[in-house]
């Protein structure tokens, strides 16, 4: 990236070099007729281009970058949304005890196959589906819910991706 600036740098150079030149070796008279455009002023437009390509496209990466980290944040808290949606409702039965100061995991792919979440949830980060292996960890000490999403180990020793 650095050398592609300075690149461009020296050809603002050449072409401020250029038109001071030309600007003052060669001077146009009425009769001299212009057909269409010289060098000089397609390197000009050129370097314009180019400076403007410089300040464009680095905001515009931020503003896709930016961009995808919030869609990434709303599909975890979509992620949290269904694990507490699955929770309060099998709370009470055999498949699902969460007691005062216990915890429980559920698997991504079980929240998929149960219809909590679309099976086609992706992160827009990687651009890739979030695994099946992905566990939500929901803890419940004194009432309160702490929601763990991680990724790899069943005891969410993994990459932590977000915790509540």
């Amino acid at each position: 990236m650095i050398y592609f600036i300075f690149f461009f740098v020296f050809l603002v150079l050449i072409d401020l070099l250029l038109l001071f030149c030309y600007t003052f070796i060669v001077e146009e008279s009425d009769t001299m007729k212009k057909n269409g455009f010289t060098l000089v002023e397609l390197l000009g437009v050129v370097t314009i281009l180019a400076m403007l390509g410089l300040v464009i496209v680095p905001v515009v990466n931020k503003v896709v970058t930016d961009n995808r980290q919030q869609l990434y944040d709303v599909q975890i808290r979509n992620i949290k949304s269904a694990a507490s949606q699955f929770v309060s409702e099998h709370v009470y039965s055999d498949e699902l005890d969460i007691l005062n100061n216990s915890s429980v995991r559920i698997k991504l792919g079980t929240l998929k196959t149960s219809g909590y979440i679309d099976s086609n949830i992706s992160n827009p980060i990687s651009k890739q589906k979030f695994s099946d292996d992905l566990y939500i960890m929901i803890t419940n000490k004194d009432n309160n819910y702490t929601y763990t999403v991680c990724d790899g180990s069943v005891n969410c020793y993994g990459t932590v991706i977000y915790e509540d």
